[in-house]
């Protein structure tokens, strides 16, 4: 639930949510509510290109950037691997950042089959130090009973990521942009259990 700024739907609170894991549409959408009178502000569709079925918005991320207590962008993953932003308009209304494009698509091709991790899960943002902020999340399905069997196909592989929006309309990021990162090492220190990672 948040307060949206006093030039978009006069700043009323709305709840913030997304349509969910293979929406009956097979569409991924971003709503925002009323919570005061129950009325659907926003109905925010992506696109997809490639029309692939069985897509739906994950649980959404609203930030407050500018520290007045209103919120600012809006971060949520769907099932084909796709990162998305959304924003308030000069208009007053809501849209997909970057014209209609995703931040980030974690697409991967291994042995030649072209595979999406699913985003599932709703993102973490964090300041970055040099400008923007660092939006973090992890890829992978488990809301399905199928989902408790260890997959042993190489080909459907999960990563954790952290993408980095400069806030500069920089979009459109692609796994080879970023910098892999490793675990090394893992140990127990003092009871606890410790990872020693890359630093690249």
């Amino acid at each position: 639930v948040v307060r949206l700024p006093d030039d978009n739907h006069n700043g009323v609170w709305a709840a913030v949510f997304g349509n969910g894991y293979e929406s009956a549409e097979g569409k991924a959408a971003l709503y925002l509510v009323n919570v005061a009178t129950g009325e659907r502000l926003e109905e925010l569709l992506v696109e997809d290109p490639e029309e692939r079925e069985n897509n739906g918005l994950s649980s959404a991320m609203p930030i407050d950037y500018d520290g007045d207590a209103k919120v600012d962008y809006i971060y949520a993953g769907d099932l084909q691997g796709r990162l998305w932003r959304f924003e308030p308009t000069t208009a007053g209304g809501w849209k997909v950042s970057f014209d209609g494009k995703p931040l980030f698509t974690d697409e991967v091709t291994i042995e030649n089959v072209r595979t999406y991790q699913p985003i599932t899960v709703r993102p973490e943002v964090v300041r970055h130090p040099q400008g923007g902020v660092l939006v973090l999340f992890g890829t992978g399905p488990y809301y399905r009973t199928a989902d408790r069997t260890p997959n042993t196909d190489q080909t459907k592989v999960n990563a954790f990521y952290g993408i980095w929006d400069r806030l500069d309309g920089t979009s459109d990021i692609r796994i080879t942009h970023l910098l892999q990162q490793q675990i090394l090492a893992e140990q127990t220190v003092g009871g606890y259990e410790v990872r020693v990672t890359s630093d690249n």
